[in-house]
């Protein structure tokens, strides 16, 4: 009949659902001896949940509206209907908030779903389908679309987003077939598909990363994840230096991450690592980095303006990583043959005010040094100090007649107040080129205009 009812039940026994149905056209049913056949037009429902859980994660559903353009019924227990359906899911332990809304369709025991869900406040759209045999509690979830934004994606998915960095830029792809089932309270899930991620730009905290791209397939299986086949490349990232052209194959399995063919470019040279595997409950790794064809004058540019020099180095740094905190002992770098120079440009004028005979001659030799040997020992602990221990052997021409000169230098350095420094000047220097663009702009002159300025 015409009017609106309003039903109180249990749904499960894990909640309690509230329904309010209207519906627009008469109900007619026609009884037989044997049978119940009956059919309406279109109903709209209002769904109300309390706080519940799914899969583990606490959640809270805003009331979701079904809208049914007809239905039908056979036999007292099969059900035919075809409509719509809208809802908002917030995932309280991770401020996911999620609009969903899409086609419903039900025959009998079996339903069908296609639903677009749109993330958090970025509404970055995902759309899936959904196939569920009610009789069995079990179905099967199908996700074959791609998202990309151009604005914090975090910030803009995760309601309570605080941590210092996010996702500025990229595309992500992804291929998801997943089984799912109910047995009581429990729900069962095994997955499997692929991930792509393309042109991914981020940061977090001082650090900048540029064109990350990523392809892997995977499993899903009792709540365990496995990455397989996978590939990482990073066009750029900054840490202080900037590295370049990173590459690593990977995969995962349960807490091991196996890394493979991990390279880049740094310094005017190229790193690359053994074979490992990374243990990602501990944080623990073993594996030595060998350093090839490092520019001298790349690497002296971290320290003083006034200091450069010439040559390629190579060697190894054993890495010892424990707790997420990485060590290296033993290391070492040589120069290659036949060697190159360091220029310190005020050599001489420090060595004039030193007062000191014997290291006034040690510091203006490195006006102009000529090494044939270098040889650079490397140690760096867990908390963050560099040592150096640095053999020179050269000499420079217009010192006592260009006669052989060795040094033997200690250094040491935190490497965290370096790379801070590093990240400092870095930032001051970007803003002062995009203020000197803006300043080179002439006013009343649209950006991307280049006609020169009359006055």
């Amino acid at each position: 009949r015409r009017g609106a009812r309003v039903c109180r039940g249990r749904l499960g026994d894990w909640t309690r659902v509230t329904t309010c149905a209207r519906s627009t056209r008469d109900i007619s049913a026609h009884v037989q001896p044997t049978s119940l056949r009956w059919r309406t037009g279109e109903v709209r429902a209002d769904v109300t949940l309390p706080k519940g859980a799914f899969a583990g994660n606490a959640a809270s559903f805003a009331p979701a509206t079904l809208r049914v353009a007809r239905a039908s019924g056979e036999g007292g227990s099969r059900v035919d209907a075809d409509g719509t359906l809208a809802s908002t899911v917030r995932a309280m332990d991770n401020g996911v908030r999620y609009d969903a809304g899409g086609k419903v369709q039900l025959r009998g025991d079996r339903s069908h779903a296609e639903i677009v869900a749109r993330l958090g406040t970025s509404a970055l759209p995902i759309a899936f389908t959904s196939d569920y045999d009610l009789a069995r509690k079990r179905g099967r979830l199908r996700i074959d679309d791609a998202i990309s934004w151009k604005a914090p994606l975090l910030a803009g998915t995760l309601e309570r987003w605080q941590q210092p960095g996010d996702s500025t830029r990229g595309a992500l792809r992804i291929d998801l077939t997943a089984d799912y089932r109910f047995v009581g309270r429990q729900t069962f899930l095994d997955a499997r598909g692929s991930l792509a991620l393309d042109a991914v730009d981020g940061t977090w905290a001082d650090y900048r990363l540029k064109g990350v791209t990523a392809r892997t397939d995977f499993t899903l299986a009792d709540g365990a994840l496995a990455l397989r086949g996978g590939d990482l490349t990073l066009e750029e990232a900054f840490v202080g230096a900037t590295v370049r052209a990173i590459h690593a194959g990977f995969a995962l399995t349960g807490q091991q991450l196996a890394l493979d063919g991990l390279r880049a470019s740094m310094f005017g040279g190229s790193a690359r690592a053994n074979d490992f595997t990374y243990a990602i409950d501990a944080g623990g790794a073993d594996f030595t980095v060998a350093l090839e064809g490092i520019q001298l004058a790349e690497v002296l540019k971290l320290q003083d303006q006034e200091l450069s020099g010439t040559g390629p180095l190579d060697g190894s740094l054993p890495m010892q990583v424990r707790g997420n905190v990485a060590e290296v002992r033993g290391g070492l770098i040589s120069a290659r043959a036949p060697g190159g120079t360091i220029a310190y440009a005020k050599a001489s004028e420090y060595a004039k005010n030193i007062g000191q005979p014997g290291f006034e001659f040690a510091v203006a030799a490195l006006s102009d040094f000529r090494y044939t040997r270098m040889e650079s020992s490397i140690d760096y602990d867990r908390g963050h100090v560099l040592k150096l221990g640095v053999k020179l052997y050269g000499h420079n021409p217009a010192i006592e007649d260009g006669r052989p000169i060795n040094y033997n230098l200690n250094v040491s350095q935190n490497v965290l107040d370096l790379l801070r420094s590093l990240r400092a000047t870095d930032e001051v220097s970007r803003q002062l080129e995009n203020r000197l663009q803006r300043d080179a702009q002439p006013r009343g002159t649209p950006a991307g205009d280049t006609r020169t300025n009359p006055r």
